[in-house]
C-alpha cells in the first residue's frame, strides 16, 4: 500500500466512524420531548448554572458534566436538542477515540475500526449518547485517559510523547473528576502504569526528575483542573 493511500485512509476511516455514528443518533434527538430519567436533575441544573453560575440545592454530583450541557443549552436554547447535544458530540467522540486506541494494540484499521463500531453501536453507549446524563462524559474523559496511555506505552523511549501523554492524561482525568468523583479510580491506575512505564527503562540521569514530573502530572495537574471548574464564571 502506497504512503499517499495511508494517509488517506488515516483520515477517511475515522471520519467516516464519526460521520456514521451521528447519523444514527442524531435522527429524532428531540424525541421524547420530556425529561428520560435524570435528565430531569441535570437539564434544569445545567439551566440554572447558565442563569446564575451556581446549581440549586441538592447537588450530588461535581459541575462539569452539567457545564457541557449548559454549552448546548447556550446553542440551541432549553430544548431537548439544547440539553442532549453535548451529551452526542461526546459520544461520537468516544468512537473516535476508541478507533484510535485500538490502534495501539493491534495493526491495521480493519479490528480497530469494528471496535469502534461496536461501541458506536452498542445500547448503552447508544442511549448515553443521545440523552443528558453525566455518563458520557466521563467516558469521554476516561476513554481519553486510556488512549493517552496506550500511545505511550506503545513507544516508551519517545520521551517527548511519553511527557505529553502524561500530562494529557492527567488532565483528561481532571475534567472525568469533574463530572464524577469515581474518576480516581482510573486516575491511580493510569498513574501506576506511567510509573510502571518508567520503572521498565534503564537507569538514566533525569530518571528521578521524570519519575517527580509524572506524581505530578497525576496529583497536582488533576487538581487543578477539578478546583478551576469551582471558579466563578467558570
Amino acid at each position: 500500500m502506497t504512503q499517499g493511500k495511508r494517509s488517506w485512509l488515516d483520515i477517511a476511516v475515522p471520519v467516516s466512524l464519526v460521520i456514521g455514528t451521528a447519523a444514527t443518533r442524531l435522527p429524532g434527538l428531540s424525541d421524547p420531548r420530556a425529561f428520560v430519567f435524570d435528565e430531569i436533575y441535570y437539564a434544569p441544573d445545567a439551566a440554572e448554572m447558565l442563569r446564575r453560575g451556581v446549581e440549586k440545592g441538592g447537588v450530588v454530583h461535581p459541575p462539569g458534566g452539567k457545564w457541557l450541557i449548559a454549552g448546548g443549552i447556550r446553542i440551541f436554547g432549553f430544548t431537548p436538542v439544547g440539553w442532549r447535544f453535548a451529551a452526542l458530540v461526546c459520544g461520537c467522540l468516544i468512537v473516535l477515540l476508541t478507533y484510535y486506541a485500538a490502534r495501539q494494540i493491534v495493526a491495521g484499521r480493519v479490528i480497530p475500526a469494528l471496535a469502534a463500531a461496536a461501541v458506536a453501536l452498542d445500547g448503552i453507549s447508544f442511549t448515553t449518547g443521545r440523552t443528558s446524563h453525566l455518563d458520557v462524559f466521563l467516558a469521554l474523559f476516561t476513554t481519553a485517559a486510556i488512549t493517552l496511555t496506550l500511545i505511550a506505552l506503545r513507544d516508551p523511549a519517545n520521551e517527548r510523547r511519553v511527557r505529553w501523554c502524561q500530562l494529557g492524561a492527567g488532565a483528561a482525568l481532571g475534567f472525568g473528576l469533574t463530572v464524577k468523583w469515581s474518576a480516581a479510580f482510573l486516575l491511580l491506575a493510569v498513574l501506576l502504569a506511567f510509573l510502571w512505564l518508567h520503572a521498565r527503562r534503564p537507569a538514566a540521569p533525569g530518571q528521578g526528575r521524570r519519575v517527580l514530573g509524572t506524581i505530578v502530572a497525576f496529583t497536582v495537574l488533576p487538581l487543578g483542573v477539578y478546583l478551576a471548574v469551582y471558579t466563578p464564571g467558570s
